[in-house]
């Protein structure tokens, strides 16, 4: 599951570990036409993979109250950032992706981010 920060609406992705991040990228501006308002290559994703574990929702909540109160910067702090030319599969490593975690949080420029529109999937 991916879900973009600042947005409270998790969504599903499907994408096949030989592909790169940024196939990843492209494939969730797909998923999320009306809340994606910019060039994927201005997209940060991070892992949602922190202190050994996947984020549940209640964690992503922390994540977002950090964010009102901090630089972008410091509540990403711990996540790693993926790169573009990085495969799925060699960013996940042997990690297993357990249903209802968060496995990727999108950050987009602070211009582009839009209200959640209920026409997304």
């Amino acid at each position: 599951m991916g879900v973009v920060v600042g947005e409270g609406n998790a969504f599903e992705i499907s994408i096949c570990r030989d592909e790169t991040i940024h196939v990843l990228k492209d494939v969730i501006k797909m998923l999320k036409p009306n809340t994606m308002q910019c060039d994927v290559d201005h997209m940060q994703l991070y892992l949602g993979f922190k202190d050994g574990n996947w984020l549940t929702m209640a964690e992503y909540g922390e994540v977002v109250q950090g964010r009102s109160s901090g630089t972008l910067a410091s509540v990403m702090a711990g996540f790693r950032l993926l790169q573009p030319f990085d495969h799925v599969g060699d960013a996940l490593g042997a990690l297993q992706t357990p249903k209802n975690r968060i496995h990727v949080l999108v950050v987009l420029p602070p211009s582009t981010v839009q209200p959640h529109d209920r026409a997304d999937p």
